[in-house]
């Protein structure tokens, strides 16, 4: 992955980011799709993701902060659902449930009500049970998790209610191995009763167990892992990818999958501030601050998820990611300017030597020789020993004003009868050679045609590039069609161009890009 711009912003709470990567972990382990008396399917995440290494862009400060991964435990699963539980539970009816607050919830008559949001705390023994009720209206996003001291190994099973025969059926678990390891259950679940058991397998001590439900996303893929990660279609996409940060441990998976070395930009809107987007490489994760990057051929995976822990189980963001244009595998070509709404993305290197646009190498080469009877026309650009493109402000603007440049921008060609575009976004370029004349103009009319001869060497043109193959299309100017016949270019600059390097005095701006 080539990164545009820096890839860190500033501090992350590590604390809270380890937690929700554990989370994740955890919860990618034990995902289901809940029917009453139905049998769940667990799916295991990759955790190995095969991605090339992260390039920054240059002449930018970077702040290189690895979030790293926390280990996932080993997990075994038992098809029945009960691996280390082999009890069968039964209520006296639902209606004799016992709503009280208090610690004796030993049995499932007992069961104390948890609400969406809420966390219980309670305390443990080994083959202890602590139980806990909750009732779901219409089909919702579940996740429960189970934190515990490190002196305390505390499995978590969750049970659906039979009301007819009071039987409590376990349906998942999360029995991860190790005191003060972490247990958590998610997935999308139908409307019925539910049941929490927390049993001590191992030593004593303290839990808290948090519920966190959600309608809002449930109709969008469940996407809380690698394996299940909402495919993106990497295109420029208007609409967006909707989706809800539903508990503190809710971290969303994005997968975007490029044939081609693509310049992409990502955009997280409608939310906290406090949620981001990061690329996530299997080992690491790694904040995207500036929302450009370059990606590689292949397939890329991105999260979102909340850096503090807040959440809304019914407030959703909205993910844009834009496959602007591609660009470029040069690892020289580090620099860039880029048009996102006219798809153009220009890029060169510190030597000002290789140019590309979308990925094409530029061709500055251009030639319009044509002979009749009364008039001969040599019009070429060629790239001289000290051929350059305006890049810099001051290069453009320095000059007197009928050879001031414009430094790289996106055109939107309306019509030319000279080069017959009509409706193309392009490139334009402006190029010189001080020292040698790289652009002629040689028009010889004879006869009654002998007021058309014009005949000059210039040290600069302004240049229409075509983006789709990175030729010259155009000369906008000196045109001498345009300028002494009766030909016509008509063209706008409805969008701006972002200069990804110091353009002005060899400095960032201050007050914008203009």
């Amino acid at each position: 992955m080539i990164l545009f711009l820096t890839i860190f912003s500033g501090k992350v709470e590590n604390k809270m980011v380890k937690r929700k990567l554990l989370a994740m972990l955890m919860a990618a382990t034990v995902l289901f799709t809940a029917s009453i008396g139905s049998s769940m399917n667990v799916q295991a995440a990759e955790n190995d993701v095969n991605v090339d290494s992260v390039t920054t862009f240059e002449n930018f400060e970077q702040e290189a902060i690895e979030i790293p991964t926390v280990e996932v435990p080993e997990i075994t699963y038992n098809a029945e659902g009960n691996e280390k539980c082999d009890k069968t539970f039964f209520i006296d009816g639902i209606q004799t449930l016992d709503m009280n607050d208090d610690e004796d919830n030993t049995d499932p008559n007992n069961a104390v009500e948890i609400l969406n949001g809420e966390k219980k705390t309670n305390s443990l023994i080994i083959d202890e049970f602590r139980w806990y009720h909750f009732t779901i209206e219409q089909l919702s996003k579940l996740t429960i998790y189970l934190e515990m001291d490190d002196t305390i190994d505390a499995d978590l099973y969750l049970l659906s209610l039979n009301a007819d025969s009071g039987e409590l059926s376990i349906i998942e678990t999360s029995l991860n191995e190790g005191t003060g390891v972490d247990e958590a259950i998610a997935g999308k679940i139908e409307a019925g009763t539910y049941f929490i058991a927390v049993s001590g397998y191992e030593g004593s001590g303290n839990f808290s167990l948090g519920l966190y439900t959600s309608t809002r996303d449930v109709d969008y893929e469940f996407n809380d892992s690698l394996s299940t990660a909402t495919e993106v279609s990497g295109v420029f996409d208007l609409n967006g990818t909707c989706g809800v940060i539903d508990s503190p441990y809710d971290v969303d998976f994005y997968k975007l999958t490029l044939s081609e070395a693509s310049a992409v930009r990502f955009e997280l809107k409608y939310t906290s501030d406090k949620y981001a987007v990061y690329y996530y490489t299997g080992n690491a994760m790694y904040a995207i601050k500036d929302d450009l990057y370059a990606l590689d051929e292949g397939t890329h995976y991105f999260v979102v998820l909340s850096t503090d822990g807040s959440y809304s189980a019914t407030r959703g963001y909205t993910l844009y990611i834009h496959n602007i244009a591609p660009v470029s595998t040069d690892e020289t070509a580090r620099f860039y300017a880029v048009c996102d709404r006219a798809n153009i993305v220009f890029q060169f290197n510190g030597d000002r030597t290789n140019f590309y646009v979308n990925g094409n190498e530029i061709d500055f080469s251009f030639s319009y020789k044509r002979s009749s009877s009364s008039v001969d026309y040599d019009i070429s650009l060629r790239r001289t020993s000290n051929f350059n493109v305006c890049l810099l402000q001051t290069e453009g603007t320095s000059l007197p004003l009928e050879y001031q440049q414009v430094i790289p921008d996106a055109v939107h060609v309306l019509n030319s009868s000279f080069s017959g575009i009509k409706d193309k976004y392009v490139l334009t370029l402006s190029v010189f050679d001080w020292s040698t004349p790289c652009y002629w103009i040689h028009v010889r009319g004879t006869g009654s045609s002998s007021d058309m001869t014009y005949w000059k060497d210039l040290n600069m043109a302004n240049l229409y590039i075509d983006p789709d193959t990175g030729k010259v299309i155009d000369i906008e100017w000196y045109n001498y069609f345009y300028e002494n016949l009766n030909y016509r270019l008509t063209f706008t600059r409805p969008y701006t161009m972002k200069y990804y390097y110091p353009y002005w005095n060899g400095e960032e701006p201050k007050g914008g890009d203009d």
